[in-house]
């Protein structure tokens, strides 16, 4: 079974949340986030409030994911 990231789920996982990092963990290799994910997230982590230290967290979390393109079947 694999799964499909929303977009609340990858921000907790961004902002180091240990509950949803250890669900992760137990999934690797089955975790997908879509394209259009990821265009959220960037604009999320463009706006002037968020910490510096949350884009470690995206970096790491694209190392552990797999990323669908918007016009995959």
């Amino acid at each position: 079974m694999s799964w499909l990231l929303h977009r609340d789920t990858c921000a907790g996982l961004i902002r180091g949340s240990a509950r949803v990092g250890a669900r992760l963990t137990q999934h690797l290799g089955q975790v997908h986030v879509s394209a259009v994910t990821i265009a959220v997230l960037e604009l999320w982590l463009l706006r002037s409030r968020i910490p510096a230290r949350y884009l470690q967290g995206y970096q790491a979390l694209f190392q552990q994911v797999t990323v669908v393109p918007v016009d995959d079947p």
